[in-house]
Protein backbone atom coordinates (compact mmCIF):
# COMPACT_ATOMS: atom_id res chain seq x y z
CA UNK A 1 0.00 0.00 0.00
CA UNK A 2 1.29 3.28 -1.05
CA UNK A 3 1.09 6.63 0.90
CA UNK A 4 1.55 10.66 0.61
CA UNK A 5 -0.05 13.80 0.79
CA UNK A 6 -2.36 15.99 -1.27
CA UNK A 7 -3.92 19.27 0.32
CA UNK A 8 -2.69 18.37 3.44
CA UNK A 9 -4.36 15.50 3.75
CA UNK A 10 -2.59 12.06 4.37
CA UNK A 11 -3.69 9.99 1.23
CA UNK A 12 -3.40 5.78 0.61
CA UNK A 13 -2.60 4.99 -3.46
CA UNK A 14 -0.56 7.86 -3.83
CA UNK A 15 2.85 8.18 -5.73
CA UNK A 16 5.06 9.01 -2.78
CA UNK A 17 5.98 6.12 -0.86
CA UNK A 18 9.58 6.50 1.41
CA UNK A 19 8.72 8.03 4.62
CA UNK A 20 11.36 10.56 3.89
CA UNK A 21 9.47 11.71 0.74
CA UNK A 22 5.87 11.73 2.62
CA UNK A 23 7.70 14.07 5.46
CA UNK A 24 9.77 15.95 2.51
CA UNK A 25 6.37 16.83 0.73
CA UNK A 26 4.96 17.91 3.96
CA UNK A 27 7.55 19.95 5.07
CA UNK A 28 7.57 21.77 1.83
CA UNK A 29 3.96 22.35 1.85
CA UNK A 30 3.28 23.39 5.37
CA UNK A 31 6.56 25.11 7.08
CA UNK A 32 5.92 28.65 5.84
CA UNK A 33 1.87 28.59 6.92
CA UNK A 34 3.48 27.12 10.63
CA UNK A 35 5.85 29.88 10.98
CA UNK A 36 3.70 32.40 9.86
CA UNK A 37 1.26 31.17 13.02
CA UNK A 38 3.84 30.43 15.38
CA UNK A 39 5.13 33.99 14.44
CA UNK A 40 2.35 35.85 15.49
CA UNK A 41 1.54 33.81 18.81
CA UNK A 42 5.24 34.34 19.83
CA UNK A 43 6.44 37.41 18.23
CA UNK A 44 10.37 36.07 18.70
CA UNK A 45 12.08 34.54 15.79
CA UNK A 46 14.49 31.93 17.88
CA UNK A 47 11.17 30.62 19.56
CA UNK A 48 9.43 30.21 16.62
CA UNK A 49 12.35 28.49 14.67
CA UNK A 50 12.56 26.16 17.41
CA UNK A 51 8.75 25.61 17.82
CA UNK A 52 8.09 25.03 13.86
CA UNK A 53 11.27 23.02 14.11
CA UNK A 54 9.80 20.93 17.26
CA UNK A 55 6.23 20.26 15.15
CA UNK A 56 7.91 19.05 11.88
CA UNK A 57 10.28 16.45 14.37
CA UNK A 58 7.03 15.23 15.92
CA UNK A 59 5.42 14.69 12.43
CA UNK A 60 8.37 12.84 11.15
CA UNK A 61 8.22 10.51 14.30
CA UNK A 62 4.31 10.28 13.64
CA UNK A 63 5.10 8.68 9.50
CA UNK A 64 7.84 6.85 11.09
CA UNK A 65 5.31 5.01 13.41
CA UNK A 66 2.97 4.88 10.63
CA UNK A 67 0.21 6.52 12.42
CA UNK A 68 -2.68 7.34 10.31
CA UNK A 69 -2.86 11.44 10.29
CA UNK A 70 -5.98 12.28 8.13
CA UNK A 71 -5.34 15.89 8.00
CA UNK A 72 -1.75 17.06 8.25
CA UNK A 73 -2.28 20.70 7.88
CA UNK A 74 -4.73 20.80 10.86
CA UNK A 75 -2.74 18.19 13.01
CA UNK A 76 0.66 20.61 12.77
CA UNK A 77 -1.14 23.48 13.21
CA UNK A 78 -2.93 22.20 16.49
CA UNK A 79 0.78 20.85 17.50
CA UNK A 80 2.40 23.85 16.85
CA UNK A 81 -0.30 26.04 18.44
CA UNK A 82 0.43 23.64 22.18
CA UNK A 83 4.05 23.95 21.73
CA UNK A 84 3.53 28.27 21.49
CA UNK A 85 1.16 27.88 24.69
CA UNK A 86 4.34 25.77 26.54
CA UNK A 87 7.13 28.19 25.98
CA UNK A 88 4.69 31.15 26.71
CA UNK A 89 3.86 29.85 29.93
CA UNK A 90 7.35 29.32 30.59
CA UNK A 91 8.24 33.12 28.62
CA UNK A 92 5.64 34.31 30.67
CA UNK A 93 6.95 33.46 34.17
CA UNK A 94 10.23 35.07 33.27
CA UNK A 95 9.51 38.14 32.22
CA UNK A 96 6.60 40.54 31.15
CA UNK A 97 6.02 38.99 27.79
CA UNK A 98 3.88 41.98 25.80
CA UNK A 99 5.75 44.67 26.57
CA UNK A 100 9.17 43.30 26.35
CA UNK A 101 8.85 41.18 22.45
CA UNK A 102 6.70 43.87 20.92
CA UNK A 103 9.68 46.52 21.88
CA UNK A 104 12.36 43.85 21.00
CA UNK A 105 10.71 43.47 17.47
CA UNK A 106 10.10 46.59 17.15
CA UNK A 107 13.84 47.71 17.87
CA UNK A 108 15.18 45.18 15.82
CA UNK A 109 13.04 46.20 12.23
CA UNK A 110 11.17 49.36 12.39
CA UNK A 111 7.59 49.25 11.38
CA UNK A 112 4.51 50.97 10.01
CA UNK A 113 3.54 53.20 13.24
CA UNK A 114 0.06 51.77 12.41
CA UNK A 115 1.26 48.34 12.34
CA UNK A 116 2.72 48.90 15.42
CA UNK A 117 -0.08 49.37 17.50
CA UNK A 118 -2.19 46.84 16.10
CA UNK A 119 0.64 44.69 16.88
CA UNK A 120 0.74 45.36 20.31
CA UNK A 121 -2.95 45.54 20.87
CA UNK A 122 -2.53 42.06 19.46
CA UNK A 123 0.37 41.14 21.91
CA UNK A 124 -1.97 42.36 24.67
CA UNK A 125 -5.13 40.39 23.89
CA UNK A 126 -5.28 36.58 25.96
CA UNK A 127 -4.03 33.76 23.94
CA UNK A 128 -7.48 31.97 22.78
CA UNK A 129 -8.68 35.69 21.26
CA UNK A 130 -5.29 36.35 19.54
CA UNK A 131 -4.81 32.59 18.34
CA UNK A 132 -8.34 32.71 16.21
CA UNK A 133 -8.08 36.55 14.86
CA UNK A 134 -4.63 34.79 13.91
CA UNK A 135 -6.24 32.06 12.16
CA UNK A 136 -9.27 34.19 10.68
CA UNK A 137 -7.40 37.34 9.65
CA UNK A 138 -4.20 36.91 8.66
CA UNK A 139 -4.48 33.01 7.24
CA UNK A 140 -8.32 33.64 6.07
CA UNK A 141 -9.34 30.32 7.61
CA UNK A 142 -13.04 29.50 7.63
CA UNK A 143 -15.15 28.84 10.64
CA UNK A 144 -14.99 25.05 10.73
CA UNK A 145 -11.43 25.15 10.10
CA UNK A 146 -10.61 26.90 13.11
CA UNK A 147 -13.36 25.24 15.44
CA UNK A 148 -11.43 22.26 14.03
CA UNK A 149 -7.89 23.11 15.33
CA UNK A 150 -8.93 24.80 18.27
CA UNK A 151 -11.60 22.34 19.13
CA UNK A 152 -14.37 24.27 19.37
CA UNK A 153 -17.86 24.68 18.29
CA UNK A 154 -18.23 26.93 14.96
CA UNK A 155 -20.85 29.13 16.83
CA UNK A 156 -17.62 29.12 19.62
CA UNK A 157 -15.45 30.55 17.34
CA UNK A 158 -17.91 32.79 15.85
CA UNK A 159 -18.59 34.41 19.34
CA UNK A 160 -14.80 34.59 20.54
CA UNK A 161 -13.51 36.07 17.23
CA UNK A 162 -16.33 39.02 17.71
CA UNK A 163 -15.35 39.64 20.97
CA UNK A 164 -11.66 39.51 20.22
CA UNK A 165 -12.31 42.00 16.87
CA UNK A 166 -14.05 44.06 20.29
CA UNK A 167 -10.98 43.69 22.78
CA UNK A 168 -8.88 44.50 19.95
CA UNK A 169 -10.23 47.38 18.55
CA UNK A 170 -10.48 48.93 22.61
CA UNK A 171 -6.41 48.07 22.89
CA UNK A 172 -5.56 49.39 19.69
CA UNK A 173 -7.36 52.74 21.17
CA UNK A 174 -5.64 52.37 24.51
CA UNK A 175 -2.13 52.19 22.83
CA UNK A 176 -2.60 55.02 20.51
CA UNK A 177 -3.52 57.19 23.42
CA UNK A 178 -0.71 56.32 25.37
CA UNK A 179 1.78 57.05 22.42
CA UNK A 180 0.17 60.51 21.88
CA UNK A 181 1.10 61.07 25.57
CA UNK A 182 4.77 60.38 25.13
Amino acid sequence: MQAGIKGGVFLVNSKTTSIAERFEEAFMAHKDNMYDFAIKLMNDQAETEDIVHEAFIRLYDQFHKRAEIHDIKNWLFIVTRNLCYTRLKRIRKQADYSEQIIENRYEENPSAELTYFVERALGQLDDKYREVLILRTYFGYSYEEIARILHKSIPAVKSLLFKARKKLQKQAKKSERSEKMR
